[in-house]
């Protein structure tokens, strides 16, 4: 397998020329989200009492949900695009997003089955949970860009790691440990110290010195922690293409019982989500009365 950090180098050079289009795609429905978010809570309060609340809440709904199957879209959309653009098809990312809308609610109950098979490895041990969730994320190519169905999709995914998880691991977590976290612990250093050294100093040499290095150390370790937050997901898509790769081919009757296993877990996940909400309510109903009584 390619090392770590060709993998990342060539998910550097794939992104020339592209970063503005990638992080629209990525920060858009997000952007967009919170801004109206911020326009609702005003809404709300000036419509409180008032019978339109009702038709607002509505209307407020709907956009939330739009907003949500956007984001999703978008997400099909670069996950295709990559794919598209590695094969050299030239598919334009406005076609790609806006020929996603049609896969977004199979896109959503995959989303949601991924979380359920997670619930109870997650419960049992925490960290199996952990290394579950990591696995199935290469799930999501099988399912977008190999169109396969999606418990297929989570199967293969357990396929392409089986007998080299550790492997796996480290260089999914490659990324955030080696490009991501370094950059993000430099920030919050050079933020520290450098408003230590300010706020504890009574002379303006201090601060004239100090701040422009923390300023320009500081921007730096931003753009680096974005251009590599963005890398990581190109990153993650390179990874995937290297592990079916260098995997061996499945029989019918593996993927066939593998499955059958992600059906039972996933039951159970429903089961566990279905005792934890119970557990909940009894509990609060319980605090509730103590508190009238």
């Amino acid at each position: 397998m390619e090392t770590n950090k060709n993998i990342f180098e060539k998910s550097i050079s794939f992104l020339k020329g592209r970063y503005l289009a990638i992080i629209f795609i990525l920060l858009a429905p997000t952007v967009v989200g919170i801004l109206f978010d911020y326009i609702k809570k005003g809404t709300d309060k000036t419509l409180e009492g008032s019978p339109m609340i009702i038709v607002w809440a509505i209307i407020s709904g709907l956009i939330t949900l739009a907003l949500a199957f956007l984001g999703i879209s978008f997400k099909i959309g670069l996950y295709r695009y990559l794919d598209s653009e590695n094969n050299q098809k030239g598919i334009a990312i406005k076609e790609l997003v806006k020929n996603n809308w049609k896969k977004i609610g199979l896109f959503a109950v995959f989303g949601i089955t991924a979380s359920l098979v997670t619930i109870v490895p997650f419960l049992l041990f925490i960290i199996p949970g952990l290394i579950v969730g990591l696995i199935i994320q290469m799930a999501y190519f099988f399912f977008v860009i190999r169109e396969k169905g999606i418990f297929d999709s989570i199967s293969l995914s357990f396929h392409i790691v089986k007998g080299r998880v550790w492997e796996f691991l480290k260089k999914v977590l490659y990324p955030f440990v080696v490009k991501i976290l370094p950059h993000f612990l430099v920030i919050l250093i050079v933020g520290g110290v450098s408003a230590t050294l300010i706020l504890g100093s009574e002379g303006r040499v201090s601060i004239m010195v100090v701040a422009p290095i923390a300023l320009i150390l500081s921007a730096y370790s931003i753009y680096k922690l974005v251009i590599n937050t963005i890398a990581s997901i190109v990153y993650n898509y390179y990874l995937f293409l290297e592990l079916e790769k260098t995997a061996p081919a499945i029989t019918e009757e593996q993927l066939k019982k593998s499955k059958t296993k992600l059906i039972v877990l996933t039951v159970l996940g429903v089961l566990a989500l279905i005792i934890i909400l119970v557990a909940v309510s009894i509990f609060l109903i319980a605090l509730s009365y103590r508190a009238q009584v």
